[in-house]
């Protein structure tokens, strides 16, 4: 017995809101359910028609991005992602678009130091590191790498 083969009749006005429902921002999922298609076949509708398959990739409007760059002075991109109802990579995708991965004029992710502070920060672990490494006597580097390496 032969499979039956599934072939959609796709009519010109479910192509029209095909096209609507994708510029919407809608998933193909979303629209597959709506019109009774498969997913399948809704992505190869939008490749037809010339726009993105996989509305997933589609740029997002300019003031839900404006929202997201308002949010990252407060937010890190997981929150922003729960409280928008995004995935956590299209938050990261307008960081790197706009090319900071901080708020801008926040120095260190988590703590508030400046490179002068981290200098002296580093002057300091060097110092402790040599008085150490003199009191029981071992050189520097093995003290180094000894301080870096997970030891219990």
């Amino acid at each position: 017995m032969k499979r039956k083969q599934y072939r959609p009749r796709v009519t010109a006005e479910q192509t029209k809101l095909i096209n609507v429902f994708t510029l919407a921002g809608l998933s193909q999922k979303n629209i597959a359910k709506q019109l009774g298609f498969l997913p399948v076949t809704i992505g190869n509708i939008q490749r037809l028609l010339g726009i993105a398959p996989r509305s997933g990739r589609m740029p997002l409007p300019t003031a839900l991005e404006n929202k997201i760059i308002r949010m990252h002075k407060k937010h890190g991109s997981p929150t922003i992602a729960r409280l928008l109802g995004l995935p956590k990579w299209r938050v990261e995708d307008v960081f790197r678009e706009r090319r900071f991965l901080q708020t801008p004029g926040k120095i260190s992710s988590r703590y508030y130091v400046n490179d002068r502070e981290k200098r002296a920060i580093r002057r300091k672990q060097r110092a402790f590191e040599k008085e150490i490494s003199k009191q029981f006597g071992v050189s520097e580097i093995w003290m180094r790498r000894f301080l870096r390496r997970r030891s219990k």
